[in-house]
Protein backbone atom coordinates (compact mmCIF):
# COMPACT_ATOMS: atom_id res chain seq x y z
CA UNK A 1 0.00 0.00 0.00
CA UNK A 2 1.71 3.18 -1.02
CA UNK A 3 -0.07 6.54 -0.18
CA UNK A 4 1.34 10.58 -0.92
CA UNK A 5 -1.41 12.63 1.05
CA UNK A 6 -2.20 16.02 -0.38
CA UNK A 7 -1.76 18.80 2.78
CA UNK A 8 -2.64 22.45 3.29
CA UNK A 9 -1.99 23.78 6.69
CA UNK A 10 0.98 24.08 9.66
CA UNK A 11 3.47 21.29 9.81
CA UNK A 12 3.19 20.50 13.24
CA UNK A 13 -0.41 19.83 12.42
CA UNK A 14 0.16 17.17 9.86
CA UNK A 15 0.18 13.34 10.58
CA UNK A 16 -1.08 10.39 9.22
CA UNK A 17 -3.11 7.33 11.13
CA UNK A 18 -3.33 3.83 9.40
CA UNK A 19 -4.86 0.56 10.38
CA UNK A 20 -3.34 -2.49 8.88
CA UNK A 21 -4.52 -6.39 9.57
CA UNK A 22 -0.90 -7.32 10.13
CA UNK A 23 2.16 -5.37 11.23
CA UNK A 24 3.72 -3.66 7.81
CA UNK A 25 7.13 -3.02 6.82
CA UNK A 26 7.61 0.49 6.07
CA UNK A 27 9.70 2.43 3.67
CA UNK A 28 10.32 6.05 1.56
CA UNK A 29 8.50 5.76 -1.89
CA UNK A 30 9.61 8.24 -4.50
CA UNK A 31 7.20 10.90 -5.58
CA UNK A 32 7.71 10.26 -9.67
CA UNK A 33 5.81 7.03 -9.07
CA UNK A 34 2.56 8.74 -8.73
CA UNK A 35 2.97 10.64 -12.24
CA UNK A 36 3.96 7.59 -13.69
CA UNK A 37 0.71 5.63 -12.40
CA UNK A 38 -1.28 8.82 -13.76
CA UNK A 39 0.55 9.12 -17.32
CA UNK A 40 -0.41 5.45 -17.88
CA UNK A 41 -3.78 4.85 -16.56
CA UNK A 42 -5.13 8.11 -18.06
CA UNK A 43 -4.55 8.29 -22.29
CA UNK A 44 -4.29 11.65 -23.26
CA UNK A 45 -6.79 11.34 -26.31
CA UNK A 46 -10.19 9.88 -25.30
CA UNK A 47 -11.95 7.70 -28.51
CA UNK A 48 -15.79 7.62 -28.33
CA UNK A 49 -17.83 5.24 -30.17
CA UNK A 50 -21.58 6.54 -30.95
CA UNK A 51 -22.46 2.84 -32.77
CA UNK A 52 -25.43 1.71 -30.56
CA UNK A 53 -24.33 -1.28 -28.46
CA UNK A 54 -25.67 -4.02 -26.15
CA UNK A 55 -23.41 -4.11 -23.38
CA UNK A 56 -23.99 -7.54 -20.96
CA UNK A 57 -23.51 -6.72 -17.24
CA UNK A 58 -20.91 -8.66 -15.31
CA UNK A 59 -20.86 -9.44 -11.27
CA UNK A 60 -18.31 -7.99 -9.40
CA UNK A 61 -16.50 -9.89 -6.60
CA UNK A 62 -17.10 -9.27 -3.27
CA UNK A 63 -14.02 -8.61 -0.95
CA UNK A 64 -14.21 -8.44 2.48
CA UNK A 65 -11.81 -6.71 4.81
CA UNK A 66 -9.12 -9.36 6.39
CA UNK A 67 -10.04 -10.34 9.40
CA UNK A 68 -7.77 -11.06 12.84
CA UNK A 69 -4.17 -10.01 12.28
CA UNK A 70 -1.32 -12.62 12.63
CA UNK A 71 1.67 -12.09 15.04
CA UNK A 72 -0.30 -9.31 17.89
CA UNK A 73 -0.17 -10.31 21.53
CA UNK A 74 -2.99 -9.83 23.40
CA UNK A 75 -3.40 -6.01 25.27
CA UNK A 76 -5.39 -4.63 28.03
CA UNK A 77 -8.05 -2.11 27.22
CA UNK A 78 -5.98 1.08 28.74
CA UNK A 79 -3.10 -0.30 27.27
CA UNK A 80 -0.90 0.24 23.99
CA UNK A 81 1.90 -1.43 22.97
CA UNK A 82 4.56 -0.26 20.77
CA UNK A 83 5.87 -3.30 18.11
CA UNK A 84 8.07 -0.71 16.31
CA UNK A 85 9.27 2.84 16.21
CA UNK A 86 11.82 4.03 13.65
CA UNK A 87 12.50 7.24 10.87
CA UNK A 88 11.07 7.29 7.45
CA UNK A 89 12.56 9.89 5.69
CA UNK A 90 10.28 13.33 6.71
CA UNK A 91 8.62 11.07 9.01
CA UNK A 92 8.50 9.39 12.33
CA UNK A 93 6.30 6.47 12.53
CA UNK A 94 5.11 4.40 15.02
CA UNK A 95 3.50 0.67 15.04
CA UNK A 96 1.19 0.36 17.61
CA UNK A 97 -1.18 -2.25 18.84
CA UNK A 98 -3.88 -0.71 21.04
CA UNK A 99 -6.52 -2.80 23.76
CA UNK A 100 -8.75 0.48 23.13
CA UNK A 101 -9.68 3.93 21.00
CA UNK A 102 -9.19 5.42 24.10
CA UNK A 103 -5.69 4.29 25.24
CA UNK A 104 -4.55 4.65 21.48
CA UNK A 105 -6.25 8.51 21.46
CA UNK A 106 -3.70 8.76 25.23
CA UNK A 107 -0.71 7.67 23.70
CA UNK A 108 -1.18 9.52 20.47
CA UNK A 109 -1.45 12.65 22.68
CA UNK A 110 1.46 12.39 25.06
CA UNK A 111 4.00 11.58 22.15
CA UNK A 112 2.81 13.72 19.78
CA UNK A 113 0.87 12.24 17.30
CA UNK A 114 -2.55 13.75 15.85
CA UNK A 115 -5.62 12.16 16.58
CA UNK A 116 -8.76 13.14 14.90
CA UNK A 117 -11.84 14.26 16.56
CA UNK A 118 -14.84 11.38 15.69
CA UNK A 119 -13.28 8.55 14.75
CA UNK A 120 -13.84 6.19 18.08
CA UNK A 121 -16.01 4.10 16.89
CA UNK A 122 -14.29 3.19 13.71
CA UNK A 123 -10.83 2.79 15.81
CA UNK A 124 -12.49 0.62 18.01
CA UNK A 125 -13.87 -1.76 15.32
CA UNK A 126 -10.12 -1.81 14.00
CA UNK A 127 -9.24 -2.85 18.02
CA UNK A 128 -11.78 -5.56 18.04
CA UNK A 129 -10.32 -7.18 15.05
CA UNK A 130 -7.13 -7.40 16.49
CA UNK A 131 -5.95 -4.77 13.55
CA UNK A 132 -2.46 -2.71 14.19
CA UNK A 133 -2.41 1.41 13.57
CA UNK A 134 0.60 3.09 12.07
CA UNK A 135 1.03 6.61 13.48
CA UNK A 136 3.10 9.17 11.14
CA UNK A 137 4.10 12.78 12.21
CA UNK A 138 6.80 15.00 10.54
CA UNK A 139 10.19 15.61 11.93
CA UNK A 140 11.78 18.33 9.17
CA UNK A 141 13.71 21.33 9.62
CA UNK A 142 14.67 24.62 8.03
CA UNK A 143 16.98 23.66 5.09
CA UNK A 144 19.98 25.58 6.29
CA UNK A 145 19.45 24.50 10.11
CA UNK A 146 19.97 20.85 8.68
CA UNK A 147 22.49 20.94 5.95
CA UNK A 148 26.08 20.49 6.82
CA UNK A 149 28.61 22.62 6.94
CA UNK A 150 31.95 23.15 7.08
CA UNK A 151 32.67 22.00 10.65
CA UNK A 152 29.17 21.25 11.84
CA UNK A 153 28.59 19.09 14.76
CA UNK A 154 24.77 18.99 15.43
CA UNK A 155 21.82 20.50 13.27
CA UNK A 156 18.61 22.04 14.37
CA UNK A 157 15.52 20.05 13.00
CA UNK A 158 13.39 22.74 14.44
CA UNK A 159 10.71 25.30 12.34
CA UNK A 160 9.72 28.42 13.37
CA UNK A 161 6.16 28.30 14.93
CA UNK A 162 3.39 28.30 12.60
CA UNK A 163 5.31 27.42 9.82
CA UNK A 164 2.98 26.63 6.68
CA UNK A 165 2.83 23.59 3.72
CA UNK A 166 1.03 23.44 0.89
CA UNK A 167 1.35 20.48 -1.29
CA UNK A 168 2.00 16.46 -1.75
CA UNK A 169 4.13 15.40 1.15
CA UNK A 170 6.36 12.60 1.14
CA UNK A 171 5.59 9.42 0.21
CA UNK A 172 5.66 5.95 2.10
CA UNK A 173 4.91 2.53 1.07
CA UNK A 174 3.20 -0.38 3.46
CA UNK A 175 4.73 -4.12 2.81
CA UNK A 176 2.11 -6.34 4.99
CA UNK A 177 0.15 -9.63 4.79
CA UNK A 178 -3.88 -10.03 3.79
CA UNK A 179 -5.88 -12.74 2.80
CA UNK A 180 -8.05 -10.32 0.96
CA UNK A 181 -7.68 -7.23 -0.73
CA UNK A 182 -8.01 -4.05 1.45
CA UNK A 183 -7.40 -0.60 1.00
CA UNK A 184 -7.00 1.10 4.52
CA UNK A 185 -8.66 4.84 4.34
CA UNK A 186 -11.56 4.96 6.53
CA UNK A 187 -9.89 6.63 8.85
CA UNK A 188 -9.03 9.47 6.42
CA UNK A 189 -12.72 10.40 6.63
CA UNK A 190 -12.63 12.21 9.83
CA UNK A 191 -9.54 14.64 8.43
CA UNK A 192 -10.52 18.29 8.16
CA UNK A 193 -11.25 19.96 4.60
CA UNK A 194 -12.42 17.93 1.14
CA UNK A 195 -11.88 14.60 1.18
CA UNK A 196 -10.84 13.21 -2.22
CA UNK A 197 -8.92 9.92 -2.83
CA UNK A 198 -7.64 8.69 -6.30
CA UNK A 199 -6.77 4.69 -5.64
CA UNK A 200 -5.14 2.72 -8.21
CA UNK A 201 -4.65 -1.15 -8.15
CA UNK A 202 -2.13 -2.97 -9.62
CA UNK A 203 -3.98 -6.63 -9.75
CA UNK A 204 -4.48 -8.98 -12.43
CA UNK A 205 -7.95 -8.03 -12.99
CA UNK A 206 -11.25 -6.03 -11.72
CA UNK A 207 -11.44 -6.22 -8.57
CA UNK A 208 -14.53 -4.76 -5.84
CA UNK A 209 -13.67 -3.03 -2.75
CA UNK A 210 -16.21 -2.55 0.47
CA UNK A 211 -17.44 1.12 1.34
CA UNK A 212 -15.48 2.43 -1.69
CA UNK A 213 -18.46 3.64 -4.38
CA UNK A 214 -18.05 1.81 -7.92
Amino acid sequence: FVIRPGFSGKVDQFGMLIPFPTPPALRKVPDHIFGHLAAAVDPPEVVIDLRLRFLKKGNATGYAVAGKAAGLCTVRKDQVRVIREEAVGMYEVAVLEAGSAAALKRWMDQHGYRYPDGMDEVCEEYVEDEWCFVAVKTKVGQKKGVDPQPGQRTVNPQLPAGSTFDGFVQAMGFRFETDELVVPMRLSAFNDGELRNIVYLMTSGPRKIRSIPE
